[in-house]
């Protein structure tokens, strides 16, 4: 497995050491490039994927919701849609990455920041995964398909919000499977939120999530 760096210092990019693989683009959550980003990573590089992770925050890593709230207040809509449009043509481009669409896996924020964008992501991506975060979107202009994962006890995306998202699909013709995990909080995927993880959970959203990629890219 190699690992180098592109453009902005913090973003994190693997390879397998196996040779060229299919591109996953890696957005993190509200708590930014945590160590447990770069973990999944090189977890996506072990199976066989070159993993993409941009940095959002430019190396902010909030610690609270509070934090993480005035830091995404602080982006910048414009420049953010530039840097995934220059992370999403890096990923395709680059060397080791052996098909011409890639794969998404975005969590909490991120997949807020993937959803709204998917419109003109799916020119490059195939498959987009999210983590208990959404936002709507014109997915009537949307050629791809999602696959989410949302904890039962999120009261943001709770069951029920879930299960509009699924109509709002339905109705736009995505190509979609929405899992609810039971007794689960946000975060349940992140191990180093341990308060929230579930480790049955994670578990099972990331053979469901490894199975999926390889299917679609």
């Amino acid at each position: 497995m190699t690992s180098s760096t592109p453009s902005v210092a913090r973003d994190v990019l693997v390879a397998p050491s196996a040779g060229p693989g299919p591109g996953v683009l890696v957005l993190h959550s509200g708590r930014g490039l945590t160590p447990f980003v770069e973990r999944l990573c090189h977890r996506l590089a072990r199976t066989g994927f070159v993993a993409y992770a941009p940095d959002l925050f430019d190396g902010e890593t909030p610690t609270t919701t509070t934090e993480a709230q005035e830091v995404k207040e602080a982006v910048d809509e414009e420049r953010l849609v530039r840097q995934l449009e220059d992370a999403a043509g890096f990923l395709c481009r680059y060397d080791d990455v052996s098909r011409p669409e890639i794969g998404v896996l975005a969590i909490g924020y991120g997949a807020e920041v993937a959803c709204a964008a998917a419109p003109w992501l799916s020119a490059d991506c195939a498959a987009l995964t999210i983590f208990y975060g959404y936002r709507d979107c014109e997915w009537a202009d949307v050629d791809l398909d999602v696959l989410g994962h949302f904890a039962q006890l999120d009261h943001v995306y709770s069951p029920s919000r879930v299960e509009d998202i699924r109509e709002t699909f339905r109705g736009a013709a995505i190509d979609h499977d929405l899992f609810v995990y039971p007794g689960t909080e946000p975060s349940f995927f992140e191990e180093d939120e341990t308060a929230r993880y579930d480790p049955e959970a994670a578990r099972l959203s990331w053979e469901r999530t490894t199975h999926y990629l390889e299917s679609r890219i």
